[in-house]
């Protein structure tokens, strides 16, 4: 749609089937003045992008002919609507379209998942296409599957940096754990180097193998259950387990870990036989806090 133009696309039913309605546009190669580019209106864009791809010659100059197009419109140079454009490129129908927005809000900015069912972000919310509960929760599950997928395949061959931090309500210890490292290492910002950060886990800490047992030898519940304490064991054998799911462990992915300055993570850090590195948010305030509790004691 950005290329050809959303003022240059006609419509037209079929000459032989009445139900059918196609749209037509100039194909947006120079030279290509008497060439037109069709598709049947609601079956997607499969033909369109195969009949652009052939005058451009290939895939990657149609796609520099489209990013080309797309920097325009964010200069403020084209006022066509870029989300047909993403749509066109990307083969999304407005059904996909509406659960990939739905599915960004309820992550970036923590919807509810119950959301897609309420009448009022319905109201709101500028797609027509309508989702069940059930069907966003089934969504988010196969997007987790593939996001973990393919964090396990970036990690591989990688030295990272462990960053967590938690917290503990109701005697349940909560901890999110991070993982930093450098993808394309060595060769530059046009190569593609860049630093990744990603979130592994944010969950309460499970209960460690000998605490299950002695749990079980107690109660007879053979059930997971949380972990009763907060030691330097507890958190290297969640970490451990964390990393297992990405085909990692502490000993293969960490070069260091990023933490606060508790006796807990030091600890942690030196049992593994890796540096523990301090946060320096909270060594400013210490430091800030002893300086002046100093002056008020020189005053």
């Amino acid at each position: 749609m950005l290329l050809l133009g959303e003022e240059n696309i006609t419509e037209q039913p079929h000459p032989i089937h009445d139900d059918y309605v196609y749209c037509t546009g100039p194909c947006p190669k120079d030279g290509h003045v008497n060439c037109r580019v069709q598709w049947r209106k609601g079956a997607g864009f499969s033909n369109a992008y195969s009949k652009l791809r052939t005058c451009f010659g290939s895939e990657d100059a149609l796609n520099d002919a489209y990013w080309f197009a797309y920097d325009s419109q964010v200069r403020g140079d084209s006022g066509e609507d870029i989300r047909h454009a993403l749509n066109w490129v990307a083969g999304f129908t407005p059904e996909e379209n509406a659960a990939f927005d739905y599915v960004k809000m309820i992550v970036k900015k923590n919807w509810p998942i119950t959301c897609v069912e309420d009448a009022d972000y319905r109201s709101v919310f500028k797609h027509t296409h309508k989702f069940s509960y059930k069907r966003m929760c089934m969504i988010l599950f196969l997007l987790g599957e593939i996001v973990e997928e393919t964090i396990t395949e970036q990690l591989k061959n990688k030295h990272a940096l462990g960053i967590y931090d938690g917290v503990t309500r109701g005697g349940i210890h909560y901890v999110g754990f991070y993982v930093s490292y450098i993808i394309n290492e060595g060769k530059g910002k046009d190569g593609g180097e860049r630093l990744e950060i990603n979130l592994l886990a944010c969950a309460p800490m499970p209960a460690t193998d000998a605490e299950e047992e002695l749990i079980e030898s107690e109660s007879g519940n053979d059930e997971p259950h949380y972990a009763a304490k907060f030691d330097a064991e507890t958190m290297r054998s969640f970490i451990q387990g964390v990393l297992e799911q990405y085909g990692q462990s502490i000993d293969s992915l960490l070069i260091a870990f990023l933490a606060d300055n508790t006796e807990v993570n030091r600890k942690m850090a030196k049992d593994a036989g890796l540096p523990h590195l301090p946060c320096h948010n909270h060594t400013v305030a210490l430091d800030v806090s002893k300086s002046f509790v100093l002056c008020i004691y020189s005053s």
